[in-house]
């Protein structure tokens, strides 16, 4: 897929499928984005998410990598509700570079949360990230990665 607009609409995990996307761009403010489910392996190269919600998940063993794009933390939620910016079950992959842009420490505060294999939820705060150069508030992820465990 090149240049697509309005793919990460989609409520459940993608299934059995393999995905080379250069490019998203989604309006979808209520839920994550894009989910890699079972027997799925996706790859973004560039992306843009417009509003405070988790843009990228990994469940079902999905394997996922995000090669650059920025979140625009632009929405109207609620500030007592920050969710993380990606979401991954113990048994998914997943590598993303990328970075926020929007009002500054507005949402995100988490960039992921995991479930550990005990169903716990474990979380990697926003701000042990780079900050963005001139956009205060604002993350560069250089490269998060987490892999299944053995």
């Amino acid at each position: 897929m090149a240049n697509v607009n309005g793919f990460g609409k989609i409520r459940f995990p993608l299934d059995n499928v393999r995905i080379w996307a250069r490019f998203l761009n989604t309006e979808f403010k209520h839920g994550t984005n894009f989910t890699a489910g079972p027997r799925t392996d996706f790859w973004v190269m560039g992306y843009n998410v417009e509003g405070a919600v988790t843009n990228f998940g990994v469940k079902y063993g999905g394997r996922m990598e995000v090669l650059g794009g920025v979140a625009n933390m632009f929405g109207p939620w609620p500030k007592e509700w920050r969710p993380p910016m990606l979401e991954v079950e113990p048994d998914g992959a997943m590598s993303y570079i990328g970075s926020t842009n929007g009002p500054p420490g507005r949402y995100f505060r988490k960039l992921v949360m995991f479930l550990d294999e005990d169903g716990e939820s474990v979380s990697l705060p926003m701000d042990s990230q780079p900050v963005r150069y001139g956009r205060p508030n604002n993350w560069f992820v250089p490269l998060f990665v987490h892999q299944p465990a053995e």
